[in-house]
Formats: structure tokens, sequence, C-alpha cells
């Protein structure tokens, strides 16, 4: 199933080397993933003709503009044209309605061009519905704009409160049924006065519906499920074997109706309301609205981008594409580039190169603060539960085994752990270094010693191997530094550059810290050190393992930079995600020396590959003479071609700033190649690559750069 849970991005950067005097880095952000993304979707309607399919589009709406189309065979999306915020969407005879946060209301029939609805007398719209000809609007102070031609016209109804209307339904023989916050429903019917059904009892109701035979159905926060046939004189409770807030309620094409709890239950009920049992799927978050599908499906959506599809009437649930409000806290990259990660609620995911993510069947009880291996085949977790919290799996992350010493320790007090080696493990408890040589069965105390003086350890702490650990006296600034397993310790000075709250090494010599204010770098373990001129607050930091390449998070900003070069390109999170407003858990790690994963919010995890592209125009001078200018179709390039073969290639060409300038061919021989299609081109520095690559993290067939003057 792609993107199980958390959307993912691809960043390419192509890191223009050779003997230019500068690097440059060029960004390209592309979501791989299906659409929408973390924000809360707040309406569903299912839509039939406009070309997602009969039977089985629909189109979601969220509170944070965004509106798309999906389609229950898939999990693609087409994103509207509309900045709206839109809370309440209803579709009939395919043209779609749209209720905004500022009361007013749209119609499309073709998802491309929004019209505007006006309302009799200024009506301030809160939700709507639809069926066949009938479209109902419901408003603030107790009024319904209902319309029986489609839209056409509107009249506006006064029910017999003055209470906002939060929920409609509409009735195979054309009847509207209001609800209102207390439990007030109103039956509405051409010119006739309302009918008033009181409330079921003193609480807030959430839902309504209508079964084919007219029975009523409310939904309430504090009460479950009411129910009202039509020769009934009262309300009655309806049986749900779980209970709680009910959030909506539907009637699907075979007259099944379906319960939403705000605790991610779908209940149904196959007896007129009468009994709600528990459906096959959980949601993992609150679910706002359902749907029926015109084919017997049924589409769910809630908060954090939860979108819950059953295909048809025989189908069970799937989670076609769900954003968690949860965080990614661990990483654990693999060797075929593809990473486990865990998050704050415990849950586990593995996602690949291509962006394809699968949640994992285990929930740790806690939130997941370590993932590591040590090259080996057992998988290590640590959570932040307050018994034993360290956990083994041996079999890619699908079962998990609790893993206790054999000398008595107790891990629950762990606050950082890692294995730097099949056998090798590292972790904090109470200010105390502890590490094990015989995987996790006995613990001993590694003692940071500086003159004769046992130093108490904060965190952060690096393990970077069996022999080499950094890690932090916040008494003084100051880093430790052990290069032999912690036999010995060397201070390394870091009290000007301030407190480091992160740190990140590699066993190159490559060390980064971060300070509430600043960055710091150095490149031979410490010695000598080089503050950025960037003022941001960092919250997280990496380093590739021998690449020499170094990445930064801060804000809304990921820094990028190679180890001989002192330049830093900053990259701005896509869509402005600040990181500043989700706190400071771990969200930054190297999958592999070219490829960066980024937690950039609740849900949203993005995979950033770094490319390098060697070589420049012609003649491998580091600029071509200024009166040498490209004049002709074609230009030869006899460098700046990486991953060659011979042949003739489709290439895309970017500009410096990562837009796509135009499509060439490019003709490889063994030591050159002619770029032809390129005549049209502005002065400046461009980009190829094959076309045929996507926005993968694969590398493309071939790519490089040339400069046109």
């Amino acid at each position: 199933m792609r993107f199980f849970h958390f959307s993912v991005a691809v960043l390419a950067l192509c890191a223009v080397t050779g003997t230019t005097s500068a690097q440059k880095l060029v960004a390209d952000w592309t979501w791989l993933s299906p659409r929408p993304t973390g924000l809360t979707l707040s309406s569903v309607a299912a839509i039939s003709g406009t070309g997602t399919g009969t039977g089985t589009g629909f189109i979601v709406a969220g509170q944070g503009n965004l509106l798309a189309v999906g389609s229950s065979e898939n999990s693609d999306w087409t994103e509207l044209p509309t900045s709206e915020n839109v809370v309440s969407c209803a579709s009939a005879n395919t043209t779609v309605w749209f209720v905004t946060g500022t009361g007013s209301v749209l119609t499309s029939t073709n998802g491309v061009d929004f019209s505007a609805v006006s309302l009799p007398e200024s009506a301030q719209a809160i939700c709507v519905a639809a069926r066949d000809n009938v479209v109902a609007i419901g408003c603030t102070l107790g009024r319904v704009a209902i319309s029986d031609n489609g839209g056409a016209s509107f009249t506006v109804h006064k029910l017999l409160t003055d209470g906002n209307c939060i929920d409609l339904a509409v009735d195979a023989y054309g009847k509207v049924l209001a609800l209102t916050p207390a439990g007030d429903v109103f039956a509405l019917y051409g010119a006739a006065e309302p009918v008033r059904y009181a409330p079921a009892f003193t609480g807030t109701f959430t839902s309504l519906c209508i079964t084919a035979n007219g029975t009523l159905l409310v939904g309430s926060e504090q009460k479950g499920v009411f129910r009202r046939a039509p020769n009934d004189q009262f309300w009655v409770f309806s049986t749900l074997d779980v209970p709680g807030t009910v959030t909506d309620l539907c009637v699907d094409a075979n007259d099944t109706v379906y319960a939403a709890l705000k605790s991610g239950e779908i209940l149904h009920s196959a007896n007129d309301g009468v009994t709600f049992t528990t459906n096959t799927t959980v949601a993992p978050l609150t679910i706002l609205h359902m749907t029926p599908l015109y084919n017997g499906g049924m589409v769910a959506v809630g908060t954090a981008g939860c979108v819950m599809v059953r295909k048809n009437a025989n189908s069970g649930w799937q989670q076609h594409t769900t954003r968690s409000a949860f965080h990614a806290t661990a990483f654990l990259p693999s060797s075929n580039s593809s990473l486990l990660f865990g998050c704050t609620d415990g849950s586990l995911f593995r996602a690949d190169r291509n962006g394809t993510t699968t949640k994992l069947p285990f929930h740790a009880n806690g939130a997941v603060r370590g993932l590591s291996t040590g090259g080996g085949s057992v998988i290590w977790m640590l959570t932040d539960h307050v018994f034993d919290n360290l956990f083994t799996s041996s079999d890619s992350g699908a079962t998990w085994t609790q893993h206790l010493s054999t000398d008595g320790q107790t891990t629950s007090s762990f606050r950082l752990f890692k294995a730097v080696s099949p056998t090798c493990l590292y972790a904090v408890r109470l200010g105390t270094i502890q590490k094990s040589a015989d995987s996790g069965k006995t613990w001993t105390a590694v003692p940071v010693v500086i003159n004769g003086e046992t130093r108490n350890i904060g965190t952060p702490v690096e393990f970077v191997s069996e022999n080499v650990v950094w890690a932090v006296d916040y008494s003084s600034n100051d880093l430790y530094y052990t290069s032999n397993g912690g036999v010995t310790w060397t201070t390394v000075p870091h009290s000007s550059m301030g407190t480091p709250h992160f740190i990140a090494a590699n066993s190159a010599g490559a060390v980064v810290t971060g300070t509430s204010v600043s960055f710091n770098v150095s490149t031979n373990n410490g010695q000598t050190w080089t503050r950025t001129p960037e003022t941001a607050r960092p919250f997280d930091i990496a380093v590739a393992s021998d690449s020499g390449a170094f990445a930064i998070l801060s804000a809304n900003v990921l820094y990028v930079r190679y180890r001989d070069d002192a330049t830093w390109t900053a990259f701005p999170l896509p869509g402005g995600t600040d990181y500043a407003s989700y706190g400071s858990d771990k969200c930054l790690t190297f999958i592999d020396n070219h490829t960066i994963a980024v937690s950039i919010g609740p849900g949203t995890v993005a995979a950033v590959r770094l490319r390098v592209v060697s070589g420049i125009a012609e003649n491998q001078s580091p600029l071509p003479p200024k009166e040498r200018i490209v004049r002709s179709d074609q230009m030869n390039i006899s460098g700046g071609i990486t991953n060659g073969v011979i042949g003739v290639y489709d290439v895309n060409i970017f500009n410096i700033g990562g837009m796509v300038a135009g499509t060439a061919s490019l003709t490889v021989s063994p030591n050159a190649g002619v770029l032809s299609g390129i005549g049209g081109l502005a002065k400046g520095l461009y980009v190829f690559r094959s076309a045929n690559d996507g926005n993968t993290l694969q590398q493309p067939a071939v790519s490089g750069y040339f400069i046109v003057w």
C-alpha cells in the first residue's frame, strides 16, 4: 500500500563540482506521496461522471487550503485550483458544492472552474448536503437554504430555534433533515412548516442520517447513537459494542449504517441502527466525516489527513493515504537505502527508496526514541516507556521481543541507546554512559574521567563506533572525546561557542554541534571549529558516514554543505513548514552517504537525495571564455556526464533554480557527448538528466551540466 501513514518528498540536490571556483547546489522538491498531506480533512463527497471514474471517485476537503480528488481504485490525487478553506462538501448530478470557513458557498462541475453561490438573506453557511436535484445548505441562526432545482435558486427556511444547523440529510423523497447541536431535528419538505423532533436528551449532538425506511439516527458526544423509527414517538438508544463520542453517521447503498467514533473505531449496523458492531478496521486517528460511494464503497476522512477507503460493499477498509498527527523521532537506514522510522505514538513504518511506505504491525508502548543495528541482523529499539523499554527484532521489524539483561539490570532508565556493532551497545542512564560487549546480556558503566574527576554526562551523546564516543558536560559546555572505548577521554574546548544541544560526528573526524543560536563544524575531531554565519536556531544536525556531507535543520530551512566547501546552501522545506512549532525530537538522519531523511512536522517525512554532477562544458576549463556563446542548436560535452553509457538519451534540462527549462537529446560516445536541441536557452548554468529517471531516489541513467555563455 503506498504511503500508509507518512507523506514522503524527494529533494534532488545536484552538487556542481570540478574546477569551478564555487560549488553550487540545485534543489527540486517533488512530492511522491498522494495527497492530501497532514491537514485535517473536514469533509468528503462521492462524485460520479467528473473524470475520476463513475462510482469510485470522491473529493476530500481540508481545513488548510486543500481540495483534492481521488478514486477508490488507486491512491493518486489531483489537487483542485482553489485556496479556500473548505469545511463541508457534497455532490449530486456531477456538481460539487463546497462550504468555506468564511460561510460562503462555491460550486463546480469540472473541478477547474469555481463559482460563488449567493444565498438569500445573506445566510452564513455551515454545512451542505445534496441528493438528485435537492441541495440543502445549513446556516447560522437556525436557517436552512434549500433548492429543489439543482441549485438554480434557493429558499431560506427558518427552523423553530436560533441554533445553528450543523448537519443535514436528504431522503429519497427530497425531504431535508436538519440537526442542531442541542439535538433538535427538523424535517423540511416543500413549503410546509418544519416538523420538530425533540432532543433525545440534554447534551451535545454531532451528526445525523436517515435510513431507506425513514428511521432517523443522531450521534452524540456523550451517549452514542439514538434512533427513531417512523412510527415511534420517542428516541431510543442504539446499542454500541464500543462506547464513545460519535463524530459522524452515514448510510451506504445497502442501507448499512456506519458510525465513526472520536477514538478511531468505525462501527456498522445491518438492522436499521438497532445495534452497532465494530468494523474490521480501526482508524489511527479521529474520523470526522464519511460518505458512501455509488458502487457500494465508502470513504472516511479525519484529522491529520486520514483517508480510509472501502472499495465496494464486499471489501475491507484500507488506509488510502494517512498522515499521522505524531512525529517521526527515530530513524534506521538499511543497506538498500530503505528507511525504518518510529514515532512519538509508538508506531513503526518502513519506506523504500521509491517512496512506498508501509506501517509495521508492532506498536510500542511509548514513543520510539532509538533504532539501530550496528551492522548486524538484529534491530534494537528504545522507547520511553516507564518500565523496561528495550526491544529487539530479528525479522526486519515485523515482530519485537522485550530485551532483558542477564545481570538483573533494568533498561527503564535508558535515555539514549545505540548498537554500534552486532555485539557492542551503548546507552546513557542517569548521567552515566553504559556499555555492553555481549549484545546486552551485561552492562558496565563507562565513566568519563577528566583530571581524575568523574564527570556527570548529559545529553546529547554521540556514539560513533565501539571506540569513538562524543559526550557533553553542561557544567562547562565542553565536549569529551574518546577514541579507545572510554579508557581515556580528551577535553575538546567548546565553551566559547555556547551550550551544545545537538552533536553529530563520523569516524573520519567530522563533527557538528548545534547551540541555541548557531551550528559549528569541525573536520578534524574538534581541533578547529568554523562557526556558521546563520543565526537561526538548529533543530537537528547530521553527518554522513564518509561522503563528507553535513546537513542541518533550522526552523523551516534545510542547510547542506560538503566537507571541503565553506558554503552552506539553504533549501526551504516544502510548503513553508516551520519545524519550530513541532518540538525538538530527532528529525534528521542520513539514510546513506547521499540521502537524508527529514521529519518536517506531524506525519511528514522527506527524503533528500544528494547527487554529484562533475565536469563542465566542452573544453573542461574552469569557465569558457565569455566570447564563447552558444548560438547553435547543439553543444559538444567532453566532460560533465556521470553514469553515462554509449547511447542516445532524452534528457530534461533544469536551470540553476531547479525549474524545468526544456528538453533535449543527448548522444553519448565513449568519452564525450553531443547535446542537441538547446539553441533557445538563455545564458546560464543548466543541469541535464535523463528523462526516464522520474523523480525517485534512484540515480538517472545519465546526468550532467553545461554552461551557456
